[in-house]
């Protein structure tokens, strides 16, 4: 009995863990962070741990429950999907009216959200399918 209690006990843990991970569909990241959204977020048992990132790809954004880390001025923050998936820095590349971090030399990866710049996604091209005459 003691046995499948403690079975029990870690996979209850590590769907916990798993469940704090959700793929952004319908709507983006800019959009979760509007207050009119908020509930609309996954939600973190802490949650001044919830992030909403682009990943290490920067094609997907994903909603984690990670504690923050510090990321360098002119860098973003990025989820990394690799095993159990952390939060990493990546360059941010300032394009048109979006914009990257300024002024000083670290932000908390939470606050992410602000900085536009951060959510550029790659364009990737599917082949069409080829037509016969």
């Amino acid at each position: 009995m003691k046995i499948w209690l403690i079975i029990f006990l870690v996979l209850m843990v590590c769907h916990r863990v798993r469940s704090q991970t959700r793929l952004v569909v319908n709507t983006t990241c800019l959009e979760l962070a509007k207050s009119s959204n908020q509930q609309l977020r996954l939600r973190c048992s802490n949650p001044n741990h919830y992030h909403c990132l682009l990943d290490e790809t920067f094609t997907e954004e994903f909603e984690v429950c990670r504690q923050f880390v510090w990321i360098p001025k002119g860098k973003c923050a990025y989820f990394n999907t690799h095993k159990d998936g952390n939060i990493n820095a990546g360059n941010c590349i300032q394009k048109n009216n979006l914009t990257c971090m300024n002024g000083s030399e670290h932000f908390q990866s939470v606050t992410n959200t602000n900085y536009t710049a951060c959510y550029i996604k790659k364009e990737i091209s599917t082949p069409r399918p080829a037509t016969t005459k």
